[in-house]
């Protein structure tokens, strides 16, 4: 049984997330739309590439989940895509659409960028916390996220104070003792504001502080940089709110 196009009436011109499943049940494919109803009509009404008609071929049922809007639908379709990773999402630039970061599981962690291989899993270990939406920013706010938690940059720790030392960014847990105690309580800051709302809340209330200080004083580019990390915060906060749905999306789809 391939899906009904007359079906398509019945969908709600709403944004959301569709999930579509072959005779098995198995996940195919998972998208998001602003309007649910115009994106599945375009499925059958349009010509499309020689992957996309396999698909339309093999799809027996379509799952719909409501969003309140067009983010929310962005950031539901990225949360479930990584979780089960159907098989037409693995050719989708996924990586170039959606940021993630990555807490690194080593001695003394790195914030960095997760990196995903081609089968879609994220590579290296630890912790990672997302996505973000926001695009080419993504490197200045994580470069803003490193100084104010002063995690470092180096992929190798070295044996003594580097010049990001010198220079305020990094406080050389790989020489002085004091720093590395400091570190580590860093490290737990920001992983607890990337976990906990009300402290991410908290957090961003300074930041905001910071940066209208930063403005008075006619530091443009230090407040301009704020304003981005700002920006990502929020985004890792909305991304939260996803986790009712996601609870939701455990039993419809199992």
């Amino acid at each position: 049984m391939i899906f009904d196009i007359n079906n398509i009436k019945t969908i709600h011109k709403h944004s959301g997330v569709y999930i579509m499943k072959n005779k098995s049940m198995d996940i195919l494919y998972i998208g998001k739309a602003k309007n649910l109803r115009n994106r599945i009509r375009s499925y059958f009404t349009k010509k499309q590439n020689l992957k996309t008609q396999r698909l339309i071929k093999t799809i027996h049922d379509i799952t719909f989940v409501y969003t309140n809007n067009e983010k929310e639908a962005f950031l539901l379709e990225s949360n479930l895509i990584k979780q089960y990773q159907p098989r037409y999402n693995i050719e989708l630039k996924d990586q170039h659409r959606y940021t993630y970061l990555m807490i690194t599981n080593e001695e003394y962690p790195r914030l960095k960028v997760a990196r995903r291989s081609r089968n879609g899993k994220f590579i290296g270990d630890g912790k990672v916390y997302g996505p973000i939406t926001i695009g080419s920013s993504k490197i200045l706010t994580i470069g803003k996220l490193r100084k104010i938690f002063k995690i470092r940059i180096c992929k190798k720790l070295p044996k003594t104070a580097c010049l990001e030392y010198h220079l305020g960014n990094c406080d050389a847990p790989c020489e002085f003792k004091n720093a590395q105690i400091a570190y580590h309580k860093n490290i737990k800051e920001l992983k607890s504001i990337l976990d906990d709302k009300n402290k991410l809340t908290i957090f961003t209330q300074k930041l905001n502080y910071q940066m209208k200080k930063c403005a008075k004083l006619l530091k443009y580019e230090e407040a301009l940089e704020i304003k981005k990390t700002l920006r990502l915060i929020e985004d890792l906060k909305s991304s939260k709110i996803l986790n009712k749905f996601i609870i939701i999306m455990k039993s419809i789809l199992v």
